[in-house]
């Protein structure tokens, strides 16, 4: 369980966040969606712990892992995070990155589970390549096929789907919202794409200047 109380961020004098609270309580995608500049990726940075709130806490599991001036530290919140940019390993091939966070895995397994995302996200073939060896769709796909290989309890997604065409696109969404049923992980997901938030999720939270301005907790909220 996610749970974000009254949570405010300031970048300088500039009110990125505004007391937003936020629940995610059961395995079923919650999407935050909006404008550009309306405070999405920052509510994903804090939730992930990448940011300090200035007001307000999160808590996930029930303990505290945010406060003004205090967080506990990504690695420690058992959370995959695939962010805006792919962020990949630029010394480890795409087999490297995708297997990375899955230490203490046995080799059968490893090797299963890394020949099952490579077929999901249409990368046969680019294992051995380096993420500059890569286009900018192999990429994305790369980072998401690498959030979901530990099968971590908590997935934070950031605009994972751009630069991916359409065909491409809607199948990693369906591969996202599969692993997230097989798995009973709990995701929040950022767009400002109204087609995305209906295809992954009745539950569609809108955000708007820092304040969520729709919020329908179990109800499929209206769209543009």
């Amino acid at each position: 369980m996610i749970q974000v109380r009254h949570v405010t961020k300031f970048y300088g004098k500039v009110k990125a966040l505004q007391d937003v609270s936020l629940q995610v309580t059961t395995p079923e995608p919650v999407v935050i969606l909006g404008p550009s500049g309306s405070g999405k990726s920052t509510l994903l940075r804090l939730i992930a712990g990448l940011e300090v709130p200035d007001a307000g806490e999160i808590r996930i599991n029930g303990g505290l892992v945010s406060r003004p001036g205090w967080v506990l530290p990504p690695h420690l919140r058992n959370m995959g995070f695939v962010f805006q940019a792919p962020a990949l390993w630029p010394h480890m091939t795409v087999e490297g990155n995708i297997t990375f966070g899955m230490d203490g895995v046995s080799q059968d397994r490893l090797r299963g589970r890394l020949r099952e995302l490579l077929d999901d996200f249409d990368l046969h073939g680019l294992g051995k390549r380096y993420p500059d060896e890569l286009s900018g769709g192999e990429a994305r796909r790369v980072a998401i096929a690498r959030c979901l290989a530990p099968e971590p309890r908590y997935l934070l997604m950031d605009e994972p789907l751009t630069n991916l065409d359409r065909e491409r696109k809607w199948r990693a969404l369906e591969r996202i919202a599969v692993a997230v049923r097989e798995t009973g992980a709990f995701l929040v997901y950022v767009t400002h794409d109204p087609e995305e938030a209906r295809k992954l999720s009745r539950r569609v939270i809108f955000l708007d200047s820092g304040r969520i301005v729709e919020a329908a907790p179990g109800k499929e909220s209206p769209l543009p």
